[in-house]
């Protein structure tokens, strides 16, 4: 595989992986929020919150291993935790079924399931691709454990200040 497809790769992965974080919270914007904007406001803030969490664990795991990690570079890394982040998609799917067919709004139950299952994966996924290092399972872990809590407390604060 070239770097361009290699690229080309990352980016469908990374849009995958922040489309399904944006659906899921929309899915739980309409729980917790009243109206269009807060759904809006709520679903930009968890998306942001996506983008950041990724990026920690990314960033954290090149600060755990820079000299195995240093030479791929921060988009290689990113690739692979994205790749990792990839099993949101089925969570994702489950979510929209739950809530759009079922009438049960669990959405939040699967962000969270999402975020710990995805940590996980993707400390594995760089542990495959960077040798069998498990400081890159455990870093990613406790990312997606304090990411996770994050949302959790982002959508009580949310649910406090939009009455």
């Amino acid at each position: 595989m070239d770097q361009n497809q290699g690229i080309a790769m990352r980016i469908v992965a990374s849009l995958l992986v922040l489309g399904c974080f944006a659906v899921l919270a929309w899915l739980n914007g309409r729980v917790v929020g009243e109206g269009a904007g807060q759904v809006a406001i709520y679903t930009a803030i968890g998306f942001a919150l996506t983008l950041l969490g990724v990026a920690a664990v990314t960033g954290l795991n090149l600060a755990a291993d820079p000299g195995t990690l240093g030479p791929w570079g921060y988009g290689a890394v990113w690739g692979a935790v994205v790749r990792g982040f990839l099993v949101v998609l089925p969570f994702t799917v489950m979510a929209l079924l739950a809530q759009l067919v079922y009438d049960w709004p669990a959405a939040q139950a699967f962000i969270q399931a999402s975020i710990m299952t995805g940590g996980a994966a993707a400390g594995a996924e760089v542990m495959r691709q960077a040798g069998r290092k498990t400081r890159y399972l455990v870093v990613s872990t406790i990312v997606a454990f304090v990411f996770s809590g994050v949302w959790v407390v982002f959508t009580y604060a949310f649910q406090k200040v939009a009455g």
